[in-house]
């Protein structure tokens, strides 16, 4: 019996137009995975106050310079200043740069719109170019969220109107929710309200990503529709390696979904909390004592490394549709400079060298 080789009947003229067709197909099916990335922005600060001066001091030792966004100026060996970084102009690179690489929106961690912690945010929405990429909020904190959402309803409804919002399943508005102490009967009234405030306004129901880790019940607690974490879920080893990393971010996805609940998984491209170890902010004073655990972190990886994990994201997600439904996954980090690092956002050591091998994966499938 004549049979055809797989090199055979990839080379016959009509057989090598099916197999590009089903390679079509099998791209087309990753090609509607919404993939974001984690904004933190003390560097759009504009007076010199607050987080913005303690993460000046945090990156100005001469070896942490080169983790500093790249809008930072050096302004001597052990001093580093963003003063450049809170213009129009910085953003307008920033989503220039965004669009290029295929990333579909910015999750902006929020503390409420006039907060200076959303200069970024601000000037995203003020931008005269084009942007491609679309936003959505990570609440920095539940409490904030029921306060915000209770004093300031319409507004909220507004932003979900907004063409630019990141929505999922056919239009459902994409909201993170980090934890804290507040009662979760509250946290759950609040985002019933919520969904009962848009069910009024004729808009579709939010889709809910409680950030609360791997627990049972987590969402049907609260009533959020999904699951996630916002970092890594345990403590660094002593220098390990990136690959390490990447291991263990795959094992917590299959964590999260052994819990039974909806999924949206997050993906680190560093874990590297020295900066802030040697020289703590002052919002972790009280638990974090300088140069202590200084040996725990992962060794950045190399942009190709950083890239291919990238890619198990979508692969995981792709793969996993009943967990996944929102087809939706988290990188941590756009420019978590300082606790992170190793991120999308170009640096003054690195350049752009991980957002480029990083876009070879984001718009091989677009």
């Amino acid at each position: 019996m004549f049979v055809l080789s797989r090199r055979a009947l990839v080379t016959t003229p009509i057989a090598a137009a099916a197999h590009l067709a089903l390679r079509e197909v099998a791209q087309a099916a990753r090609r509607d995975i919404a993939v974001g990335a984690i904004r933190w922005d003390p560097w759009y600060i504009q007076s010199k106050v607050g987080p913005r001066e303690s993460l000046e001091d945090v990156l100005s030792p001469l070896r942490w310079q080169k983790r500093a966004p790249s809008c930072a100026r050096v302004v001597s060996l052990d001093q580093i200043d963003f003063g450049g970084c809170a213009t129009q102009t910085q953003i307008d690179r920033e989503i220039t740069y965004a669009n290029r690489a295929g990333l579909d929106y910015w999750a902006f961690i929020w503390y409420g719109k006039k907060d200076d912690m959303q200069n970024a945010w601000r000037l995203y929405r003020a931008t005269q170019i084009q942007k491609n990429i679309k936003w959505c909020m990570i609440f920095a904190n539940c409490s904030l969220f029921v306060k915000e959402l209770s004093n300031s309803p319409d507004e909220y409804l507004d932003y979900f109107r907004d063409r630019d919002y990141q929505k999922v399943l056919g239009g459902r508005p994409l909201i993170y929710l980090l934890p804290d102490p507040a009662p979760l009967s509250t946290l759950s009234s609040a985002i019933g309200a919520m969904r009962s405030s848009c069910r009024s306004a004729r808009l579709s129901d939010p889709y809910v990503v409680f950030l609360t880790g791997a627990i049972r019940y987590a969402a049907e607690l609260v009533g959020a529709d999904a699951v996630g974490i916002y970092s890594k879920a345990t403590k660094a080893p002593v220098a390990g390696p990136y690959a390490e990393l990447a291991e263990a971010d795959k094992v917590y996805w299959s964590q999260l979904a052994s819990t039974g609940q909806s999924v949206v998984p997050t993906v680190l491209t560093g874990a590297d909390r020295r900066p802030r170890v040697e020289r703590p902010v002052p919002w972790e004073a009280s638990r974090q004592k300088p140069y202590v655990g200084d040996d725990l972190y992962y060794v950045a990886g190399t942009p190709e490394e950083i890239a291919a994990h990238v890619r198990e994201l979508i692969t995981w997600v792709d793969e996993n549709p009943a967990t996944c439904p929102a087809r939706t996954g988290l990188i941590y980090s756009w420019d978590e400079h300082d606790e992170g690092g190793s991120t999308l956002n170009p640096t003054l050591g690195d350049g752009s060298a991980i957002l480029d091998a990083v876009t070879r994966v984001l718009t091989r499938d677009k």
